[in-house]
């Protein structure tokens, strides 16, 4: 994968406003991953099978609102490719990653209709280090099945695994950047984190996460397999 380092500005002013929260009325359920800290946030990536990808440091490098309970903001997404998904990314992280009692912190990746709001699927990720890195999380064997076109929201933690205290102490950041770094998928940037403002003018942003799906050789060879079954049938 191809890396760009972080772009640092010397005369930079970014004012964050409050983001609104997607809230629903039932409780959070869905599978719970594991996410491995691929890179600090310095650096940006672009995913080579992508669904959806904007994360890949822009022009103005990572931002964040400071750290924050609960919902750490929201943004669009409308995928071009496949919605099966093996891996997803982001980039940020938590304060704590163990609750009161020991057990670990479960941040929730929801996905809400763009136009009813009602929540369509969910997934929780574990996260073993605290801290703000690039996190890539590993849905195993079996895809994650993602809307097409949502509403995408993180939670930095509402649960524990294992029946663990809650605690309201645990805060996360959900980093997000110019939106030069949209390279899959389209975002409208009018929806999402706030907009960045540098001394000379005012960016666009979007926020940093991406959805891929298997390789197209993967793919092939899996169609290779099923015919090669079929004519084994016949």
């Amino acid at each position: 994968m191809r890396k760009v380092a972080f772009a640092v500005l010397a005369a930079v002013i970014m004012t964050a406003p409050a983001m609104a929260e997607l809230t629903h009325s039932g409780s959070r359920t869905g599978p719970i991953y594991t996410a491995t800290p691929t890179e600090m946030v310095s650096q940006g990536e672009r995913a080579s099978t992508a669904a959806y990808d904007s994360l890949y440091a822009g022009a103005l490098g990572y931002w964040s609102a400071p750290p924050k309970l609960a919902a750490l903001g929201y943004d669009d997404y409308d995928t071009i490719s496949g919605v099966n998904v093996t891996k997803a990314k982001f980039v940020g992280g938590l304060t704590r990653v163990v609750g009161l009692g020991g057990s670990a912190a479960v941040m929730w990746f929801e996905f809400y209709d763009p136009t009813s709001f009602n929540l369509l699927t969910t997934f929780g990720v574990l996260l073993g280090t605290p801290g703000n890195w690039i996190w890539t999380i590993n849905m195993g064997a079996t895809p994650f099945v993602i809307p097409h076109t949502a509403l995408y929201q993180i939670v930095a933690n509402t649960t524990f695994s294992g029946g663990g205290a809650y605690s309201i102490t645990i805060m996360g950041q959900w980093f997000f950047t110019s939106s030069d770094a949209l390279i899959v998928g389209s975002n409208n940037p009018a929806i999402g984190p706030p907009v960045i403002t540098t001394t000379y003018a005012t960016f666009p942003s979007v926020h940093d996460f991406s959805f891929l799906v298997p390789e197209p050789a993967t793919l092939g060879l899996f169609g290779a397999g099923m015919l090669l079954l079929l004519r084994r049938r016949r």
